[in-house]
């Protein structure tokens, strides 16, 4: 089915679902993309092959890197010496490594949380299908903006909700206002029921930090329909603007506000981006409803628990970037370096030239979201294949057939495209320079071809 362009899909309402046919998928292993760029790696080797797809920080000898390695030995010795560690625990989580992230919220966020509060997932993206599956039905709806995060669709569609979506534009740095606000809350289809709002900020994929006013309207609207409110703090590490991170909004709120907030909120972290550590898939919920947190539980309950050697190597983490901020100060500003290095080098050499639509800079995250005017599917699978430069660069594609990080326009995705700064700094530069040529060789392909 065609992605409409001016209604919102309700999946199992609008459209019938019918499994391992139109289930939405996670763009990023897309099978055809998977296959394209591990073709292109193969052809030009890895030397000459630059990542910038999937979203995880790629650098080497970080100091952050040897925390991880003196972490998994920790976890190892703990193991070797508590046998109850080496069979099932609690699905909730390790008592240890919830207190870990609540003694680091407090030391390096300045924020502080109620280990109680805290259940322990397979990444942020188990804890927002335990959210999905455990509270929301058929025909339920979330607030969010497109473009968001696509592999969030899935669990959605396997419970019959979906998207209500602001539409923002890449020449605004994927911003809204209230206006916008306003009129996507006009467009609810009639057989949908709003029970959510989902704020990702900084975002993936677009990298937009959104301002105090944005989150006060989405909060102050869920608030005031009594709608849940799923805040999205992967990122917040990632933050190159004077908004706010989901977690300095918070401290910034009265404290009678915040406590009206924490009766409607789900709150996610993960160790991926945080910790440079995405292979060990830890994520973390705070859902200070006890209510919802037993809903989530449940749902959660169904796998066992967590893998115990991640969760013990977590805490040892998190203990030690607590005690020293600096680590992390550091990776924000190495990440903040790349991205400008990466945007000026688009803008001189595309944006500048209208080669390329211009838009303004991310503010966040790992990502530079860039429009190009053509389809960037097509583009990808040409450059992974056809592409005769010595290097190449792969990146993802907003839209792939019926599959988008927009829910209410996805030819506006197909014109848009994600690359990922997680390379390493000294291969930055090239990796975009790469890039740009790609992108000015298929324009002049396209021209001659049309």
């Amino acid at each position: 089915m065609a992605v409409s362009k001016t209604s919102t899909i309700v999946w199992g309402i609008e459209h019938l679902m019918k499994k391992g046919q139109d289930l939405p998928a996670n763009i990023m292993r897309n099978l055809q993309i998977i296959q394209a760029i591990a073709s292109a790696e193969k052809r030009l080797g890895k030397t000459n092959f630059y990542h910038s797809d999937i979203g995880q920080p790629l650098d080497h000898n970080l100091p952050i890197h040897k925390l991880i390695v003196q972490g998994s030995e920790f976890a190892v010795s703990v193991l070797k010496k508590s046998p109850e560690l080496r069979g099932y625990t609690s699905p909730v989580g390790l008592l240890v490594l919830r207190e870990s992230f609540a003694d680091f919220y407090k030391k390096y966020w300045r924020f502080e949380i109620d280990p109680e509060t805290l259940l322990i997932s397979n990444g942020a993206s188990e804890m927002w299908n335990a959210f999905v599956h455990s509270s929301l039905w058929p025909g339920d709806l979330v607030l969010t903006c497109d473009p968001h995060y696509n592999p969030f669709d899935v669990a959605l569609a396997e419970t019959g909700a979906g998207w209500l979506s602001i539409k923002t534009k890449s020449e605004n740095g994927y911003h809204f206002t209230k206006t916008d606000f306003e009129k996507t809350l006009l467009r609810k289809p009639k057989k949908g029921s709003l029970k959510a709002v989902y704020i990702n900020s900084p975002s993936n994929p677009t990298g937009v930090i959104y301002s105090k006013k944005e989150i006060d309207l989405f909060v102050d609207f869920a608030l005031k329909n009594q709608l849940f409110i799923v805040m999205d703090s992967v990122y917040a590490l990632y933050n190159y603007s004077n908004n706010p991170n989901l977690v300095d909004y918070l401290k910034s709120i009265p404290k009678t506000k915040l406590e009206k907030i924490n009766d409607r909120l789900i709150f996610l972290d993960s160790m991926s981006k945080l910790a440079h550590n995405p292979g060990v898939r830890i994520g973390m919920g705070m859902i200070p409803n006890p209510k919802t947190r037993k809903q989530m539980f449940s749902d959660l309950s169904i796998r066992g628990n967590v893998q115990n050697h991640g969760q013990m190597k977590s805490a040892f983490v998190l203990d030690k970037i607590g005690r020293n901020p600096t680590l992390l100060n550091d990776q924000k500003l190495l990440y903040r370096k790349k991205m400008a290095i990466a945007y000026q080098i688009v803008k001189k050499n595309l944006m500048d030239k209208r080669i390329i639509p211009s838009s303004p800079p991310p503010e966040g995250s790992l990502y530079l979201t860039i429009k190009t005017g053509f389809d960037n599917f097509d583009f990808l699978i040409w450059s992974m294949t056809k592409y005769q430069g010595k290097n190449a660069t792969s990146f993802v594609p907003l839209t792939v057939g019926k599959t988008s990080f927009r829910a209410v326009d996805a030819d506006e995705g197909r014109r848009e495209l994600r690359l990922c700064i997680g390379s390493d700094l000294k291969i930055i530069e090239a990796a975009i320079d790469s890039f740009v040529n790609q992108v000015i060789a298929y324009k002049k392909f396209i021209s001659e071809a049309g």
